[in-house]
């Protein structure tokens, strides 16, 4: 397991279009290629998962498949940090990798029932 920290920023239109416009956004080097991610997000025809809040999600990064969970998060100070399984997803889900065993129980349990909800392309 790791833990996803996300630190998540609210800004009016104003202070960001002179953010963008700011010499050290300007004039930052771009660093590493751009990458195409899939990600398809996946509940039970009930919203199960969300009710529980655990996501569940297969993204393709290049050539590789992965299969994520994450589930509830907490907040602190502006930072957001919530317990993350990331695995190979060879098309068929393994929650074995998830070592929280109320979270584990309960994928196991709707494990039948889930289906993709929506995709994203980015």
């Amino acid at each position: 397991m790791s833990t996803e920290t996300e630190l998540k920023l609210a800004l009016a239109p104003d202070a960001i279009r002179a953010l963008r416009r700011h010499p050290l956004v300007t004039g930052a080097e771009k660093l590493g290629n751009a990458q195409t991610l899939i990600n398809t997000y996946f509940d039970t025809p009930e919203l199960a998962l969300n009710k529980a809040r655990i996501a569940v999600r297969t993204r393709k990064q290049g050539n590789t498949w992965l299969q994520t969970i994450k589930c509830a998060a907490n907040s602190a100070g502006g930072l957001s940090s919530r317990p993350e399984w990331e695995h190979p997803f060879s098309g068929e889900f393994d929650f074995s990798h998830v070592d929280a065993p109320a979270v584990r129980k309960r994928l196991d349990a709707l494990a039948g029932e889930i289906q993709p909800l929506f995709t994203t392309t980015f």
